[in-house]
């Protein structure tokens, strides 16, 4: 058995006490009508939320260089998305969550697992450029999507697919950014 790399774990442990947070300031302020004009007239939640997405999608993009089977972790993900959507769907307090980040790890979890013959043929050299023009802008905001409600809200730049393009084919370390690959 492999040892356990306790820097993503702890990542994610912070990150998923924020969510409960965000999730607790949500409920109060839109369903429990409590005056939180930090929380529901400032940038400060879409901050907040970028920053929540951001780490799960990142996290999850790694763990697709690490999986065994990335097509068993994005059926788990999906199945995860699925009860999400139910559970919602059932309680309906405001809105079921019809794409939320568990989604988005399933799909592209999902693309990776389909692409990964493709993806291992691409370099450092490549992937790099094209995952530092795919990451995240600062300015991105869900209220500025023009997407449909289903969709609004992802920068699809943000889906996690710039660190999982580079990491499994050049083995690329994005701590470092050292490309360790065989140069031919």
């Amino acid at each position: 058995m492999q040892k356990r790399i306790t820097i993503f774990d702890t990542v994610r442990g912070f990150t998923m006490i924020s969510m409960a947070g965000f999730h607790a300031c949500y409920d109060l302020a839109y369903l429990y009508g409590w005056d939180m004009p930090w929380f529901t007239q400032t940038v400060f939640q879409d901050v907040w939320r970028a920053s929540i997405s951001w780490v799960f999608l990142f996290i999850a993009g790694w763990m697709c260089t690490l999986s065994r089977n990335n097509i068993k972790r994005a059926a788990k993900y999906a199945l995860a998305a699925l009860v999400v959507w139910l559970a919602t769907t059932l309680v309906s307090f405001d809105d079921s969550v019809n794409f939320g980040i568990i989604y988005c790890m399933a799909a592209c979890t999902g693309i990776v697992a389909l692409t990964d013959p493709v993806l291992k043929k691409i370099t450092a050299r490549w992937g790099m450029p094209y995952a530092l023009c795919c990451s995240p802008s600062p300015g991105a905001s869900p209220k500025r999507s023009t997407l449909s409600p289903t969709w609004r809200g992802w920068d699809f730049r943000a889906l996690g697919l710039s660190q999982v393009i580079t990491t499994p084919s050049s083995r690329l370390s994005l701590c470092i950014l050292q490309d360790t690959s065989p140069h031919t």
